[in-house]
């Protein structure tokens, strides 16, 4: 097998991140908001276990993506295009238009969940939008 690409390296990784169940640490600030963003979509929010475990594992994915290959060490650093590069790497992927919407729905929760505790100003997420549906 050749060398891969750098774009063909990172889906690997992304993509053996996505496929398995046993996702990298992350950096302790990273996990300590993911443990707060936990109680607030539990409590706060009262999800479904379903949909409160696919929030949280897509937003982890998202923070392995952006520390480990776009080397962002504080979520104050994420930016739209950081953000929106992620959402094209899903779409690459071949992932379903509404698998993309939930990780979108679960990342735009997210940032505006530290937009409300005053963490950051703005969500990165503010300028992304859903696939549309087919009909």
């Amino acid at each position: 097998m050749g060398r891969l690409r750098p774009l063909d390296r990172e889906k690997k990784k992304i993509h053996l991140s996505m496929s398995t169940s046993k996702l990298a640490a992350l950096p302790g600030h990273f996990e300590h908001l993911l443990e707060d963003f936990y109680h607030y979509l539990n409590i706060e929010k009262s999800l479904s276990v379903n949909t409160l475990d696919a929030y949280i594992n897509d937003t982890r994915r998202f923070f392995e993506y952006v520390c480990f290959e776009k080397g962002i060490e504080e979520v104050g650093q994420i930016t739209a295009e950081s953000a929106s590069s992620y959402v094209r790497l899903l779409s690459e992927f071949g992932l379903t238009e509404t698998s993309i919407a939930r990780n979108i729905s679960s990342l735009k929760a997210f940032f505006q969940h530290l937009v409300y505790a005053e963490v950051i100003s703005a969500s990165p997420m503010a300028t992304i939008h859903s696939p549309k549906k087919k009909r």
